[in-house]
């Protein structure tokens, strides 16, 4: 973990290498040209929170369990804040949601309703990083030929090798995985301890897939409209700072937003990294890199404020635990 953290340093000194190389102010000027229009701004995100929790509150209804509304908001908020602050990204923030959700529930219908939602989550990203790639190709004549097809046909294998484990969990994955953890010297113990665990870990996710098709598409919709809330959030980032309108640069943004994320997850909020693919980017499909970089750094305030009040909200007010 030491490590990663090593690596949010460098890119915070690689933002700053970003700041200076296209101008101080020239940024802060794409940057300011928000103004009040930033309030706007914020709504695609909050959307997507409002979407992320009716996801989640389906997910439990199906397990078997009620939690209010407003209570899982608040712990997706604490979450997001802990995602984008802790390296390996949403393992961090999956982890502090466990812990809040565990309080409410049974650990079990925890673990096992941010593990589908997860892998649901996933699932959106996957198709969306898919399609947005194919119409890159399709849209931008820059892009090499080889590029237009590698690229699609490589997120069409992850998507069907993610397929093809998720069939797996459904055949006993995590109690495999917790067999393969006893070669790292694990106690007998609590070796039998963690296989037991796992198989009803098992039992719940697979339970989930043989008899929640509905649920499942309900929670891939869901999860499906926080990825066109992020097209519209770029969108209207560009169009405020009057790059004119650009809906296809901003689908193909938003679906490489998503491929940048899972490139850079060792990365603490991907922080550096991200401002300098979006930069290039930018400078690949001919545009300006300075509005790339400043693009992203709007983006980036937009997570400072989620970051500030998922913190406030850790220790903020006591909530009621369990719906009745």
């Amino acid at each position: 973990m030491n490590k990663f953290r090593w690596l949010g340093i460098v890119g915070i000194f690689l933002l700053i290498y970003l700041v200076h190389k296209f101008g101080f102010d020239k940024i802060v000027a794409n940057v300011a040209s928000l103004r009040y229009y930033l309030l706007l701004i914020f709504i695609p995100s909050v959307c997507t929170l409002l979407a992320s929790g009716l996801a989640f509150r389906r997910l439990l209804a199906h397990l078997g369990e009620q939690v209010y509304y407003w209570t899982i908001i608040r712990i997706k908020i604490i979450g997001t804040a802990f995602d984008r602050l802790l390296p390996l990204s949403y393992i961090g923030g999956d982890s502090v949601q466990y812990f809040h959700f565990k309080e409410r529930m049974p650990a079990m219908n925890s673990a096992s309703a941010l593990i589908i939602d997860r892998a649901i989550n996933v699932y959106g990203s996957l198709i969306m990083m898919f399609f947005s790639a194919a119409f890159l190709g399709l849209k931008f004549d820059v892009v090499p030929l080889w590029v237009e097809i590698a690229l699609p046909a490589v997120i069409l294998l992850i998507l069907a090798g993610f397929t093809f484990l998720l069939f797996k969990s459904r055949k006993r994955f995590f109690v495999a995985a917790a067999k393969f953890i006893n070669k790292v010297n694990f106690k007998k113990e609590a070796l039998l301890k963690l296989l037991g665990k796992a198989e009803n870990l098992n039992n719940n996710i697979s339970g989930f897939f043989k008899t929640g098709k509905n649920t499942f598409l309900f929670v891939l919709s869901m999860h499906l409209t926080g990825r066109l809330m992020g097209i519209v959030e770029i969108w209207l980032i560009m169009l405020v700072m009057g790059l004119g309108n650009m809906p296809e640069l901003a689908f193909v943004m938003a679906g490489l937003t998503s491929l940048l994320v899972s490139v850079f997850v060792i990365i603490p909020g991907q922080i550096g990294f991200m401002e300098a693919s979006y930069g290039m980017v930018f400078m690949l499909l001919g545009y300006d890199p300075e509005i790339g970089v400043s693009v992203q750094l709007v983006r980036r305030l937009r997570v400072i404020i989620w970051i500030c009040i998922g913190l406030f909200l850790v220790n903020f007010g006591k909530d009621v635990k369990r719906a009745t």
